[in-house]
């Protein structure tokens, strides 16, 4: 049992510490899922759930797409991923934006309240438009070759889309209520993948990397890189947060 609780302290403490950083983390507004807190609040841990959870969801998405089109073979490990934005894309960031910011501005102004739910929804929203963001950088930078054809172009690709995205958002709460120390984790994971993917952008434009993987196994050292990256990129802000509150404070 001791050793047990030894290793769920150490676990929390880890999954703070890492996001720390990025969030102000307030017990009253983050999801306690077995026990344990998650490493950051309801909204930031929608937009981390959904950004990786949708870049997932374009990547099969459309490699389902090119071997309709026979494009690829079965177990081919290419990367068919178009890079260019749909116009409808650009309307739903802005949609997304708008929502998340006048939620958080009038309830911090105390203008209206608002609850976990709606901090979960609105973090879902902003992640789902981060996502195809990623992506179309990675097609920019990291990625080669390239598809044709324009991310979320189609009603149905949005509808499959979406339909992702709520399920992790459902997964996050309430199903995280019973899900245990699963979720907390998965929230963890999530948010270090979404800087290491950001990472991934910033290392496609360095000449060693620019426009190098064309197969999932071309991005094994660089996806290594970045989670190495995107680790210490999050415990120097917690120190450096932890220090600017030691000075201010």
């Amino acid at each position: 049992m001791a050793v047990a609780d030894a290793l769920r302290s150490w676990l929390q403490s880890l999954m703070l510490a890492l996001g720390a950083g990025v969030c102000h983390q307030l017990p009253q507004r983050s999801f306690i899922s077995g026990g344990l807190q998650q490493p950051v609040c309801a909204r930031c841990s929608g937009i981390y759930v959904a950004t990786i959870f949708g870049l997932a969801a374009l990547w099969w998405l459309y490699r389902r797409q090119s071997l309709r089109q026979s494009t690829l073979q079965v177990g081919s490990g290419d990367i068919p991923l178009p890079a260019q934005l749909h116009w409808s894309y650009w309307v739903f960031l802005v949609v997304a934006l708008v929502a998340m910011a006048y939620d958080g501005f009038t309830s911090y102004l105390q203008i209206r309240p608002t609850t976990d739910m709606i901090r979960l929804i609105t973090g879902l929203a902003v992640g789902a438009a981060l996502a195809p963001l990623l992506l179309a950088l990675l097609g920019e930078t990291l990625l080669s070759p390239r598809a044709g054809g324009k991310i979320l172009a189609r009603p149905r690709d949005w509808a499959l889309y979406l339909g992702v995205l709520t399920l992790a958002g459902l997964v996050d709460y309430p199903l995280g209520q019973f899900l245990g120390l699963t979720v907390p984790v998965l929230v963890t994971v999530c948010l270090v993948a979404t800087y290491a993917v950001i990472v991934l952008v910033v290392l496609g434009l360095f000449k060693r990397f620019e426009r190098r993987v064309g197969r999932l196994r071309d991005a094994t050292i660089p996806a290594l890189i970045a989670v190495a990256i995107a680790l210490i990129l999050l415990m120097f802000f917690a120190l450096f947060k932890t220090a600017l509150l030691a000075w201010f404070l």
